[in-house]
């Protein structure tokens, strides 16, 4: 009975809390920390680093091999301030060099659009004329107007 009510309550916090966690009082001080990173950051992700560190390990430990993997921490470059103003600089032109791209696709753009109309314009000019020059041709065919033949000059 009392193991059904614990087993409704956990049920229930797993559909308020996406990552749930039981509180044991066992688990290892590695995972403690990794599971309360998860909550955190409301991320599986640590929790699956450290199983992959553990699943290494076991197979290091499986092979003979020495279970430190743990790999030294890079040491943190700070830049100095020639590195950083060269750094802001190359934004800058960086900046500089985008913008005016997108200036020069915008013109572009803008002369593409402008012979469009000019070409449909024309384009329905023309077709115009020739409605016009067709009904011109049609009329000249319905009169069936002889050409007048001039005589030949004595």
């Amino acid at each position: 009975m009392e193991d059904e009510t614990h087993l409704d309550h956990s049920e229930s916090m797993l559909e308020e809390n996406s990552l749930y966690l039981p509180s044991v009082t066992d688990l290892d001080t590695d995972v403690k920390k990794t599971a309360d990173i998860c909550v955190k950051n409301n991320s599986l992700l640590p929790m699956i680093k450290l199983e992959l560190k553990s699943k290494l390990q076991l197979k290091r430990h499986r092979n003979g091999q020495s279970l430190d993997i743990d790999a030294e921490p890079k040491p943190e470059y700070k830049m100095s301030p020639s590195e950083i103003q060269r750094r802001n600089e190359m934004k800058n032109r960086n900046k500089v060099a985008a913008k005016k791209y997108r200036d020069k696709q915008r013109m572009k753009k803008y002369e593409n659009e402008t012979v469009l109309e000019e070409l449909t314009t024309k384009n329905n000019n023309l077709k115009q004329l020739y409605q016009e020059m067709l009904s011109m041709l049609m009329d000249l065919k319905a009169q069936e107007n002889p050409v007048v033949k001039a005589e030949p000059y004595p």
